[in-house]
């Protein structure tokens, strides 16, 4: 029996409810889709920080001192350094171990003095040279003169002695260096080692001279000597000292040994590959990172030695105590904070998006039941219980909803991107779809139920407005109050509800002195306007002033809208337009409220057409008295414009004031500084408030224009009944 009632219903009120099955599908798509597009652009901000970062300088370094090898024992060092580089990294735990991998290795000798060298430059009176092999140091320089050091060069008759396998330590320079220096290819250095008991002379050749190659700036931010020496004054000596470094090649190490020169400082350059799911993957870094790091040490060393010494090996060479240093975990906690940050700033712009939806429920319910009003009304008088009205009229709604939620989701699930930190958002969406199918019984049993009569009668309504508004302006201020004084949010994880509701607590105080004041203003303009040569004008404001209470949740949307609008252009504006500007984060702000904006915008559209649908009878009754007096239809087409005009000019001023006042009064809680570094607020854009401002006018004028024309079809007898007065 219900069933049947239930199709009809469906049949009879079929636009309106495709209307809210649009609003409902649209919400759930975008608790199915949304976060995994915020997390996108998230995961692409962090890893393109992370490059960068890395770019510039490594990020994790392990190291440690080589001891000296046994007698007739010994492995090639660059050996020795990919083999232990790939311990460093299997001895990682999960998922640690996945996301590490060797930049490059190096060995590191100490410095040594060039007794025989007088440095080209000025006021310079002797110089150290500092030789590294890199393990990929040769890819980061573009040889300009010579070759890159090759095997033993073979040295001349009067060549030192003390090499037994009889070649030079072929290095190559800097072109900086060598100009610094004097130096050439081919030329001849010795440098003197000092060791506790003695020292130790090794000659080198210069082999080749480089320019660094482009890119590689990791590289070169760790290894600035290389390319360009260090000057300074001498400690207790005139003059000044050149600091120098040079290239070996891949047997310097061992020529190096087989002189006696003290055993080189092993380092493991370590860059971190987080994956698609960036965010997500950094939660847990920082603490396996650390705990990694602490113990790297007793990783690769096992037991003591004789004299109690700790037994740590490189390979299969005994070494030092392992060092790890770690610069990616300030890295990540800085994003964090800045991505919260982002994410409060977002959750502004959904609230908004959510409290639009829900005016668009609304109206769309008031509608249905304006429609089906006569019909219930005549259904209770013959005996028709309010739970059965209220049950009719809720399953037609719920049915829609329950189908629009389900495609919704399907088609949000369908179009979002996989492999991202976010993950949808079911029971939000389920709780949205349930909202919705509370709107429309509500709405039925609060105008079916038996009206309360009192002695005061009329006067309890108004008392009621009264209270509702002080109560809302009250509460507004005092959030904003409390807001300001706790200042950003503590770092807490997800929404910031506190700073999410605010600005729409807000607007609905901006909107509540907006229907207080602009009615005074035009029934002001009307009477200085009944005495004039036109009717129009008249008619115009003063219906204008009479409707203006029924105008609240149209004038309530298109202020939400624009000041939504305007908050984020300046946020974003903001946020871009400091030291970060090539930050992705910026557009996880700007994405969220384009995102954001732009459904709100469909959503204000359709509100805003179903409230003059639902409020077209008074207007429509007032132009046929006018046109059954002779009104022609250029002045039908003015006197509504110049009807709608103030709720126009009213939502372009509210919207514009309340999205240039909120980044001033919840400056402190916003904190942009946070995220963007910001000194102090740039300045205001004022051309681009100005034409959000005017396109929300527009928006109503527009629709007041298209109701016109369809009116200018409507029959008088349609609309006028005899004896209405």
């Amino acid at each position: 029996m219900l069933l049947p009632v239930i199709r009809r219903e469906l049949r009879g009120d079929l636009p309106l409810l495709c209307a809210l099955a649009v609003v409902v599908a649209t919400l759930t798509a975008l608790c199915a889709l949304g976060p995994l597009l915020m997390a996108r652009q998230e995961d692409r901000a962090l890893t393109g920080r992370l490059e960068a970062a890395q770019r510039r300088a490594p990020l994790i370094t392990v190291g440690a001192q080589l001891l000296a090898a046994p007698a007739g024992k010994a492995t090639a060092l660059p050996e020795v350094l990919a083999v232990a580089g790939r311990a460093l990294v299997g001895d990682a735990d999960l998922p640690l171990d996945r996301m590490l991998g060797v930049t490059w290795s190096a060995a590191d000798y100490t410095a040594a003095s060039l007794p025989g060298l007088k440095p080209t430059a000025a006021g310079a009176d002797s110089a150290q040279l500092a030789v590294s092999y890199l393990s990929d140091g040769l890819a980061h320089v573009r040889l300009v003169q010579g070759s890159a050091p090759a095997p033993g060069t073979p040295a001349p008759a009067a060549g030192p002695a003390a090499r037994p396998a009889g070649v030079l330590v072929p290095i190559a320079v800097s072109q900086a260096t060598a100009r610094l220096l004097g130096l050439h290819v081919g030329q001849h250095l010795t440098a003197r080692y000092s060791l506790p008991t003695q020292s130790t002379d090794v000659t080198f050749t210069v082999s080749g001279i480089f320019v660094p190659a482009p890119g590689g700036a990791d590289f070169w931010s760790a290894r600035r000597t290389l390319d360009i020496p260090l000057q300074y004054a001498q400690t207790g000596a005139p003059g000044r000292q050149v600091a120098a470094q040079a290239l070996l090649g891949a047997d310097g190490p061992g020529l190096l040994e087989a002189d006696g020169v003290p055993e080189p400082a092993l380092s493991w350059q370590l860059h971190v590959t987080l994956g698609p799911a960036a965010v997500r993957a950094a939660d847990t870094v920082p603490q396996v990172l650390h705990g990694y790091l602490s113990q790297v040490d007793q990783l690769q060393c096992s037991g003591t030695d004789a004299n109690g010494n700790p037994v740590c090996v490189a390979d299969d060479r005994a070494t030092t105590l392992y060092q790890g240093t770690d610069r990616l975990s300030p890295l990540l906690a800085d994003f964090a904070a800045k991505d919260r940050r982002a994410r409060a700033l977002g959750s502004y712009a959904e609230a908004a998006l959510a409290a639009l939806a829900l005016a668009t429920v609304v109206v769309t319910g008031r509608l249905l039941l304006a429609r089906r009003h006569p019909q219930m009304r005549l259904q209770q008088a013959r005996g028709a219980a309010v739970a059965t009205l209220v049950l009719l009229r809720g399953t037609a709604a719920a049915v829609v909803v329950a189908v629009a939620a389900g495609l919704g989701w399907g088609a949000g699930s369908a179009m979002a991107p996989g492999g991202t930190s976010g993950r949808p958002e079911p029971l939000l969406a389920w709780s949205v779809a349930a909202a919705a199918a509370l709107v429309v019984p509500v709405q039925a049993w609060l105008s079916v139920r038996e009206p309360r009569h009192t002695a005061t009668g009329a006067a309890r309504p108004a008392g009621r407005r009264v209270v509702a508004e002080a109560t809302v302006l009250l509460l507004a201020v005092a959030a904003v109050v409390a807001l300001r004084a706790r200042g950003a949010s503590g770092g807490a994880q997800g929404p910031d509800p506190q700073l999410t509701a605010t600005p729409v607590l807000v607007s609905v105080a901006v909107v509540a002195v907006l229907l207080r004041l602009y009615p005074l203003v035009l029934r002001g303009l009307a009477r200085g306007t009944r005495r004039g040569p036109g009717l129009v004008a008249f008619v115009a404001l003063r219906s204008a002033a009479d409707a203006a209470p029924t105008t609240g949740l149209a004038l309530y949307v298109l202020v939400l809208t624009l000041g939504t609008a305007v908050f984020g252009d300046l946020v974003t504006a903001q946020v871009a337009g400091t030291g970060e500007g090539s930050d992705a984060l910026a557009g996880v702000v700007s994405g969220s409220y384009a995102l954001c904006t732009s459904v709100g915008a469909v959503f204000c559209l359709l509100a805003l057409t179903l409230e003059l649908v639902l409020t077209a009878g008074g207007r429509a009754r007032t132009v046929a008295v006018l046109r059954t007096l002779g009104l022609g239809g250029p002045r039908v087409l003015a006197l509504h414009l110049l009807q709608t005009l103030p709720l126009a000019l009213a939502a372009a001023a509210g919207g514009a004031v309340l999205g240039l006042v909120e980044p001033h009064a919840l400056g402190p809680a916003l904190d942009l500084r946070a995220l963007a570094g910001a000194a102090a607020p740039g300045p205001t854009d004022h051309t681009r408030v100005a034409l959000l401002a005017l396109a929300a006018a527009l928006l109503v004028l527009g629709a007041a224009a298209a109701e016109t024309l369809a009116l200018r079809r409507t029959r008088l007898h349609a609309v006028l009944r005899l004896g209405e007065r």
